[in-house]
């Protein structure tokens, strides 16, 4: 299904399941498992990550951290006020082809974090 939901946006990226890489360990460590087999530098967390990421670790290990403060963007919706937090399909049915740029209007991009 999520490769069906990229298709209608638009978006060509490449999939990886994190259970299709080599990591065995919990939490932050995992993480850094993670990120060694994707020879990451970087990493974006929910907001919520600040709750329980250890930055520590991160500036440590020399990673670069960033975390999201997505705000819902407002858009149009056949019935009613609007109601925030609803599937994509919400949005793809009620904005079809702006769906994209209204998605990533209240998200950090790709292009707000620095590349070395």
């Amino acid at each position: 299904m999520t490769k069906t939901f990229l298709e209608i946006l638009g978006l060509n990226v490449k999939l990886i399941r994190s259970t299709d890489l080599p990591i065995d360990q919990p939490k932050n460590e995992g993480i850094f498992q993670m990120m060694e087999a994707l020879e990451a530098n970087k990493i974006v967390f929910g907001a919520h990550g600040r709750d329980y990421v250890l930055l520590e670790e991160y500036r440590a290990k020399n990673l670069k951290f960033y975390f999201q403060d997505y705000q819902h963007p407002v858009y149009p919706q056949a019935y009613g006020e609007f109601l925030p937090y609803m599937s994509i399909l919400d949005l793809i049915f009620n904005c079809g082809p702006n769906s994209l740029s209204i998605l990533t209007s209240g998200n950090i991009l790709k292009q707000n974090i620095p590349f070395e």
